[in-house]
């Protein structure tokens, strides 16, 4: 009897265990089942995102092909890509940047094409480089950046290495070498430069909502835009020419 007593007092705490044992598996089940949906629908989301990204590099190619197959339609061509794509974007495809864009506009409005530009890799600043350099100074880009990219990709206005990469694109020429202390320049545009600019003055739309788009196109559709770009550029010659004939 005493151990039957003492069997009716245990069964309680036996019972309380066992719910408290159960609780714990039926919690572990749960985070188990938890972490199992969570990581399903995080590979499901990386896949979905795979694919939409896989779909729309697709389309990108898909419309630089259509841009191929309507020239010499230049119209045509870049007004199609146009619809995607910023025209600075489109520029920076041929390795023209936003200031040297602006740089070879300058150069056309300028008659003669002469030009006074900040060298940055001059053994002696003077004005320029003191106000190029005091601008560079106050962004927010580490310093590191700047010694690693060079202080021209953090100016804010056009500079000598930027002409010197417009040159060494054929864009532009030079009466004389540009060399590190070389401020003032006598430049000429190129046939390609000056395609180029009626290129610009045809496509960029700057009064329009247009020339707010910012989108680059994707690396993968960049190499066949650039061969639109660059074929463009050669038609308006071949056009200016036949003008001229």
């Amino acid at each position: 009897m005493e151990d039957a007593s003492k069997l009716l007092k245990i069964i309680p705490l036996i019972v309380v265990i066992g719910f408290f044992v159960l609780g714990i598996v039926l919690h572990s089940k749960r985070e188990k089942e938890y972490e199992e949906t969570k990581a399903k629908k995080k590979a499901d989301d990386q896949q979905a995102a795979a694919i939409a990204t896989a779909t729309a590099i697709d389309a990108e190619i898909e419309m630089a092909n259509q841009a191929v197959g309507m020239l010499p339609d230049i119209d045509s061509a870049l007004s199609l890509l146009r619809t995607k794509y910023g025209w600075r974007e489109l520029m920076e495809t041929l390795q023209v940047h936003p200031l040297q864009l602006k740089l070879l506009r300058t150069l056309h409005e300028l008659e003669p094409h002469h030009v006074n530009l900040p060298n940055m890799q001059a053994d002696r600043y003077e004005e320029g480089e003191r106000r190029v350099a005091k601008v560079v100074r106050e962004i927010s880009s580490p310093y590191d950046d700047i010694g690693f990219y060079g202080i021209d990709s953090f100016a804010q206005e056009p500079t000598a290495e930027m002409l010197r990469g417009l040159v060494s694109a054929g864009y532009v020429s030079t009466a004389e070498h540009i060399t590190k202390n070389t401020r003032d320049f006598e430049c000429e545009l190129t046939p390609d430069g000056a395609a180029l600019l009626t290129l610009d003055a045809r496509f960029s739309r700057e009064n329009t909502a247009k020339s707010y788009l910012r989108r680059a196109p994707c690396k993968e559709a960049r190499k066949i835009i650039t061969s639109v770009m660059y074929r463009c550029i050669k038609e308006v010659q071949k056009q200016s020419q036949g003008q001229r004939a």
